[in-house]
């Protein structure tokens, strides 16, 4: 059974191994690595929702996203999925909770940038109805 929960400070060492592992699945070919530094300035700021997804008591998956609210845009930001887990619904479970929180907060877009040679990761995206704006930027314009 999987658990859907927010990130939380002890979860650090867990987010940065499932971050740092180019094995795993992510947005972008060259990740940016995560440090102590960056990892408790996003959970320090208020527009930023992280929300992990555990198996076996373990972080399989995470979803950092932020909340423009002035604009009505939520932005995601990174979203990992560790390799083992590829093809098992994890995506699902992260997606749908950012996908339930858009529609619930009457938010007009979502959008993100993907940039790795990763086909399943445009396919997942664009079956759920994104489209590529320019140059790997990826919308969605939520439904009213």
């Amino acid at each position: 059974m999987y658990k859907l929960r927010e990130v939380k400070y002890e979860d650090y060492e867990a987010i940065r191994l499932l971050t740092n592992n180019k094995e795993n699945i992510h947005l972008h070919e060259n990740i940016s690595y995560m440090d102590k530094d960056f990892f408790d300035r996003m959970l320090l700021n208020e527009s930023i929702r992280w929300y992990a997804v555990e198996k076996d008591a373990e972080i399989r998956a995470f979803v950092l996203f932020q909340l423009d609210v002035p604009n009505s845009i939520i932005h995601i930001d990174r979203f990992t999925i560790e390799a083992a887990y590829k093809n098992k619904g994890l995506d699902e479970h992260l997606y749908s909770k950012v996908e339930r929180l858009a529609e619930r907060k009457s938010f007009s877009k979502m959008q993100t940038e993907i940039s790795t040679t990763e086909v399943d990761v445009y396919d997942f995206f664009e079956s759920k109805g994104w489209v590529n704006a320019v140059n790997g930027s990826y919308v969605l314009i939520m439904k009213k």
